[in-house]
C-alpha cells in the first residue's frame, strides 16, 4: 500500500459544497491536512509534469527552425507569422484563467483536460492542408499548452513538502530551459530529415503517457483528502459564483490584442498602421477595465474571486518578481527564435547547423537553472543575490551580443561565448523567480501569482 505524509497548512483550501466553500472563505487560518504522494506515485506524477512541460515549452520555439519547410510545403508565405503568433495568443491569454479555475475546479481535471487538448490538436497541426487549418489548430493547441505551464506551476509547490520544494522546482525549470532551447536543434532534424508533420505528430503518444501518469498518480482532491471536488463543483450554482467571468473576458482581450500588435507591428502592418494602434490602445482600455475591476472586487466582501487579488500589487516584492520575471522572459524567448533564424536566413546555414549553433545556450541554462537551486539550498546563499547575478549576467550577455554586426554575414566566434553569459543568467533568473513564489505569497494566491509569472 502506498504510504502518505501529511503537513498542515494555514490556508483553507476550496471544497465542493457551498457551505464549505464559505467556511474556507471566512476561516483562512484554519489548519487543513495536505497529503503528498511518495514513491512510485511521486516519481509518477514528476515525470508526468516534467514531460508535460517539456512538450508545451517545446512548441513555442520547436517552429522557428522548422516554419521555412512549413511555409514551402503549404505556401501561405504571408501568412506564416501566425504559425507562432496564433499559440502566443492563447498561451498568454489562458494562463491566469486556468490557475484561477483550478482553485475552484481543482487541479488534476483540468491539467488533464489542457494536456488532451494541447495532445490531440498537435496531431490535427501535423494533418493541416493549408495555413489557415495549421493557425487555427496552433490557437488551440496553444490554449492545452497555457493550461499545462499555468498548472505545473500551481501543482509543483503542492506536491512535496516545503523543504523539497527548491529541488522540484529545479527540475521543472530546467526542463523548461532544456526544452526551449532544444527546441529550435529537434525542428531543424525533424524539418531536413523528414516531414515537417513530426513536429507536431510527436507530441500525440508522449501527450497521452502524461495523461495517464498524472491520472495514477493523485487523487480528484488534490492535493487534500476529501471526496472528489470537480465534479460536485462542475454542478454547483454557488461554486460559479466565485468565478470573476468579467476578469476573465477583459484579461484574455487584452492579453490577445496586445500579443497581437506586438507581433505582427513592422511586419505585417507598419507601426503607425490603423490595426496596430487600435489594437494596443483597446488592450490598454481593456487593461484599465480589468484593474478597476480587480481592485473593485478585492474591496468588496462578495463570493466573487478576483482573477489577480489587489493585495499582490501592493506587495513590492510580488512586483519586483514579476519585473524581475518581465525582463528575463521576453530577451529569453526572442533569442531563442531570432538567432536560429538568423543564422539560416542570413547565414545561410541548414536547419540542423542552426540548432546546434544554439548549444552554448541550450547547455549552460538548464545548468545554472541546477545550479542556483543548489547554492540556496546547500550553501544557504539568499536567493536575492543570485538574482542579481543572474540579472547582471543576462544584461552583459545581452549586450555583448547586440554589439555584433548586424550586416556581418560571416559568424563571429564570440557570439558563442556571449550565449555562455547570456545563458547563465537566463538559468539563475528562471529557477530563482519560480523557487520564491511560496516565500512571497501564501497558499492561496500562489495559483494567480505562479500564473501571471510567465506572462
Amino acid at each position: 500500500m502506498e504510504k502518505t505524509t501529511s503537513a498542515p497548512t494555514k490556508e483553507a483550501a476550496p471544497v465542493a459544497d457551498a457551505e464549505a466553500n464559505d467556511t474556507a472563505a471566512n476561516s483562512p487560518d484554519e489548519p487543513r491536512a495536505k497529503i503528498y504522494p511518495k514513491g512510485w506515485k511521486l516519481h509518477a506524477l514528476t515525470f508526468g509534469l516534467c514531460l508535460s512541460m517539456l512538450l508545451s515549452t517545446l512548441e513555442t520555439t520547436i517552429v522557428s527552425t522548422s516554419l521555412v519547410s512549413m511555409v514551402n510545403a503549404l505556401g501561405g508565405f504571408s501568412q506564416a507569422g501566425w504559425v507562432v503568433t496564433s499559440y502566443f495568443l492563447t498561451y498568454t491569454g489562458f494562463l491566469i484563467i486556468y490557475a484561477k479555475m483550478s482553485d475552484i475546479l481543482g487541479t488534476k481535471v483540468l491539467i488533464m483536460f489542457a494536456v488532451a487538448l494541447f495532445a490531440i490538436f498537435s496531431v490535427a497541426c501535423g494533418f493541416s492542408n493549408t495555413m489557415l487549418q495549421l493557425i487555427i489548430f496552433r490557437s488551440i493547441q496553444g490554449m492545452g499548452g497555457s493550461g499545462i505551464y499555468s498548472l505545473v506551476t500551481v501543482m509543483t509547490p503542492l506536491m512535496v513538502p516545503p523543504a523539497k520544494y527548491p529541488t522540484y522546482i529545479a527540475i521543472i525549470s530546467s526542463v523548461f530551459a532544456i526544452s526551449s532551447v532544444l527546441g529550435p536543434i529537434l525542428g531543424g532534424v525533424i524539418s531536413d530529415s523528414a516531414t515537417w508533420r513530426w513536429v507536431f505528430w510527436l507530441n500525440g503518444p508522449p501527450g497521452a503517457l502524461a495523461i495517464i501518469l498524472i491520472g495514477i498518480s493523485i487523487p480528484f482532491s488534490f492535493p487534500y483528502p476529501g471526496p472528489v471536488r470537480f465534479f460536485s463543483s462542475l454542478m454547483s450554482q454557488r461554486a460559479w459564483t466565485r468565478v470573476d467571468f468579467l476578469g476573465a473576458f477583459t484579461s484574455l482581450a487584452a492579453s490577445i490584442l496586445l500579443v497581437f500588435a506586438l507581433e505582427q507591428a513592422g511586419i505585417e502592418y507598419p507601426w503607425d498602421g490603423a490595426a496596430i494602434i487600435t489594437s494596443f490602445v483597446l488592450s490598454g482600455l481593456l487593461w484599465c477595465i480589468f484593474v478597476g475591476w480587480e481592485r473593485t472586487l478585492s474591496l468588496r466582501n462578495t463570493a466573487c474571486e478576483p482573477m489577480f487579488p489587489w493585495r499582490l500589487v501592493c506587495n513590492r516584492l510580488v512586483l519586483g518578481l514579476l519585473l524581475n520575471a518581465f525582463l528575463t522572459g521576453f530577451p529569453f524567448m526572442a533569442a531563442l527564435i531570432n538567432i536560429p533564424q538568423r543564422f539560416q536566413v542570413v547565414n545561410g546555414t541548414t536547419a540542423i547547423d542552426a540548432g546546434i549553433r544554439m548549444l552554448p545556450l541550450l547547455l549552460c541554462s538548464p545548468f545554472a537553472t541546477i545550479l542556483s537551486s543548489l547554492i540556496i539550498s546547500r550553501l544557504k546563499v539568499a536567493p536575492l543575490y543570485i538574482l542579481l547575478g543572474g540579472c547582471s549576467l543576462q544584461a552583459i550577455g545581452a549586450g555583448l551580443f547586440s554589439s555584433l554586426d548586424s550586416s556581418d554575414l560571416n559568424i563571429p566566434p564570440s557570439q558563442y561565448g556571449f550565449q555562455v553569459i547570456m545563458g547563465f543568467g537566463f538559468g539563475f533568473n528562471l529557477s530563482t523567480v519560480l523557487m520564491m513564489v511560496p516565500l512571497v505569497v501564501k497558499q492561496k494566491d500562489m495559483g494567480s501569482f505562479s500564473s501571471i509569472l510567465p506572462y
